[in-house]
C-alpha cells in the first residue's frame, strides 16, 4: 500500500494511471524469496538466510517498483521502497511497543 501511495500519488513520474492491483502483484512476486526462510531450520543458518532473503526481497522490490511505475532511475525506486520500509518499520515498532507497554511516554494524566 505504501509503495502505491508514495510512488503513484505523492511522486508521480508520468500522467499514467497505474492500477493498485498491478502494484500488489509486483510486490507479491518480489516477496517470493521469503519462502526460502522455511529452510532455515539450523540455528547456524537462520541469521544468514534471513539476511540474504531480506536483501533479495529489497532488491526485487526496487526492480519491481522501477518497472511498474516506469521510473527512469533506480535511485528514485530505491527512495520509494526505502521510505515505505521506514514507515512500515515505524508503525510496527510503535504497535509492538504499545502492546508491551514500553512506549517512552507517560500515560498518567
Amino acid at each position: 500500500i505504501f509503495i502505491f501511495v508514495i510512488g503513484v500519488k505523492i511522486f508521480p513520474d508520468k500522467d499514467r494511471k497505474i492500477p493498485f492491483k498491478r502494484v500488489l502483484i509486483a510486490v507479491g512476486y518480489a516477496h517470493a524469496p521469503g519462502l526460502i526462510r522455511f529452510f532455515a531450520v539450523t540455528p547456524e543458518l537462520v541469521l544468514l538466510i534471513i539476511f540474504l532473503t531480506q536483501f533479495w526481497i529489497f532488491a526485487s522490490l526496487i526492480i519491481a517498483t522501477r518497472h511498474i511505475l516506469n521510473l527512469k532511475s533506480n535511485l528514485k525506486a530505491f527512495g520509494i521502497v526505502f521510505l515505505s520500509f521506514l514507515i512500515i518499520s515505524f508503525l510496527t515498532i510503535s504497535f509492538v511497543m504499545t502492546k508491551i507497554n514500553s512506549l517512552p511516554i507517560s500515560t498518567n494524566i
